[in-house]
């Protein structure tokens, strides 16, 4: 999202916007991972990523918004809306399916590989189901 929300100021020949949220983006990023990285360990690294990148995401939208150069329609927030419900509904379905076929699952096991991408061919099958039949995949929008 940030690429994106990016190229809104860069198609205005405004680049110092980008590179002072970027700036910021990185300070943060580094700052929880130094601040935490004692008491969580490795997996803060990723964590901060995701935490600085999103406060990016969100400055991008109000600066955006601020100077009305992002328009967003109407059908945005309930699309997201049935979006997450897809998301958690994939995220519960995987929990199952993992635990159903954790035996199957172990280092051991041989053929561990075919029940992983069984598994994970099911969970996105329900994802693209869940979505089609929600509205927000369109089969017209795929055709040529």
């Amino acid at each position: 999202m940030i690429k994106v929300l990016g190229n809104f100021f860069f198609a205005r020949d405004n680049t110092k916007s980008p590179f002072y949220i970027s700036a910021l983006v990185v300070l943060l990023n580094i700052s929880i991972s130094l601040t935490f990285f004692k008491e969580i360990g490795f997996v803060i690294i990723p964590i901060s990523t995701s935490v600085s990148t999103w406060f990016g995401v969100a400055i991008y939208f109000v600066i955006l918004y601020k100077n009305r150069s992002l328009m967003l329609q109407n059908y945005l927030l309930r699309n997201i809306l049935k979006i997450i419900f897809s998301t958690i509904l994939m995220a519960m379905v995987l929990i199952l399916g993992l635990d159903y076929f954790s035996e199957n699952l172990v280092y051991s096991n041989k053929f561990k590989s075919i029940y992983l991408l069984f598994v994970v061919g099911f969970v996105a099958t329900i994802y693209l189901i869940t979505c089609y039949l929600l509205g927000i995949l369109k089969i017209k929008n795929y055709k040529t």
